[in-house]
């Protein structure tokens, strides 16, 4: 799957072990006030937060079940070391619109 591939307006299902319920608001929370983050980096052209938060969600996309958010937290560490500031706006882009469209289903 190529996360910077265009997203279909309807929700995105991803489908994550019950016992993250409790966490999984926050957890998509945060990944809202990244992409603030990384838009207000990005206009400023400061590449260190946006390489920072890159690196968080690549480490704690998989563990919470967003093997996707894995992928973007990737491309955006890539990118911010590389200080490609097209690359970045592409990728946070589809991260938020992955966030506002995704439906979990909680599974026991």
């Amino acid at each position: 799957m190529d996360p910077n591939d265009s997203q279909e307006k309807n929700n995105i299902q991803i489908h994550i072990n019950a016992d993250l319920e409790e966490k999984i608001p926050g957890y998509l929370a945060n990944r809202h006030k990244d992409v603030e983050l990384i838009l207000k980096a990005l206009a400023a052209s400061d590449y260190e937060p946006i390489r920072i938060a890159g690196q968080r969600m690549k480490d704690s996309g998989v563990s919470y079940g967003f093997d996707v958010v894995t992928v973007y937290g990737h491309i955006l560490e890539n990118a911010a070391n590389n200080k490609n500031s097209e690359e970045i706006c592409k990728t946070v882009e589809s991260l938020k619109r992955f966030i506002d469209v995704v439906e979990v289903i909680y599974e026991e």
